[in-house]
């Protein structure tokens, strides 16, 4: 699978001349996921020729500003262009009920069916599935309650070593079976693990998006991603801030990623008091060399199957 990941917007809590607020655009093999959709969303999406219409998944981290005020204008917008495919919305109650009141407050009448999916303070585990991904959502440590997610590549069915087949005589049913990762027990008790009779899979392409929160700990949704994304808002010489606001520096956004072996780190959500936001990208590499910094109009691209992660051009 090959997953494309659109950096939308990079500050954290007010947009500056060249940043907007947290935004991201997943193109997850094919289905188009939102992960937070701060002020100015959609107008990164046109700037990056992404269509607004294709999205069929929003995931709002937690409930402040800086991560939904966007999600108005994008609703509406739909509504204008005639969109009406549904729009699964994953937020917190209260962002569902600003969403609702403004909705209902303003008239809108949206042709999209909108279906709110609640997310509960604390949750932990299998948030969502679709055709092509599983979605976990996973507590992180800040000033109001949020999540982050993983998602996580479904493999397809197994294939079958041929040889196997004719060693061991499979039957139809024990073939489906097999290509559905069981093993096979004959009548005479034998068991034949699924390991002997199938060829090794590729490892399945995750990305973990993490933001607004203090050092994320050992995680075992997070753990071997691809990918992970991980706020850095301060500088380790202002620690104070960080630990007032529970944020992050890039130093523990590094951390994080050595402690949930990842394979690349990407660092965004950064203050506005850096205009130039480059010694966060050197405090970063300091303790995990393989760190990219996140920039409006970036694309990182997954492929599972190559197991490589590539940075293409800005848009």
């Amino acid at each position: 699978m090959i997953a494309t990941i659109h950096i939308l917007g990079t500050s954290s809590a007010v947009p500056t001349s060249n940043r907007f607020p947290s935004a991201q655009l997943l193109d997850f093999g094919g289905e188009m996921m939102l992960v937070d959709c701060g002020e100015g969303c959609q107008l990164q999406m046109r700037r990056q020729n992404i269509s607004l219409g294709k999205i069929r998944y929003i995931f709002i981290s937690h409930a402040h500003g800086d991560h939904f005020f966007g999600l108005i204008g994008l609703l509406s917008t739909l509504s204008v262009l005639k969109v009406d495919s549904p729009l699964d919305i994953f937020a917190p109650a209260s962002v569902i009920d600003v969403m609702k009141y403004q909705m209902n407050r303003l008239g809108y009448s949206l042709r999209m069916p909108i279906i709110w999916h609640e997310l509960n303070e604390g949750f932990s585990g299998i948030l969502w599935e679709t055709p092509k991904a599983v979605v976990e959502a996973f507590p992180l440590h800040h000033s109001v309650p949020v999540h982050g997610f993983s998602f996580r590549e479904k493999l397809e069915d197994r294939n079958i070593d041929p040889d196997k087949i004719t060693l061991y005589d499979l039957s139809v049913p024990e073939i489906v079976a097999a290509k559905k990762g069981k093993n096979i027990q004959r009548e005479n008790g034998e068991i034949i693990a699924n390991s002997e009779l199938t060829l090794p899979q590729h490892r399945p392409l995750k990305y973990a998006y993490c933001t607004d929160t203090t050092r994320v700990p050992k995680h075992p949704v997070i753990r071997g991603a691809h990918v992970m994304y991980h706020e850095a808002t301060y500088l380790e010489k202002d620690r104070a801030n960080s630990d007032r606001t529970r944020h992050s520096t890039a130093r523990d956004a590094a951390q994080s990623a050595v402690d949930n072996d990842v394979e690349h780190l990407l660092i965004g959500h950064y203050s506005a008091r850096y205009k130039r936001p480059d010694a966060l990208i050197n405090e970063a590499r300091d303790v995990f060399p393989n760190t990219t910094m996140a920039r409006e109009g970036m694309r990182i691209r997954i492929d599972s199957k190559r197991n490589t992660v590539q940075i293409l051009p800005h848009k």
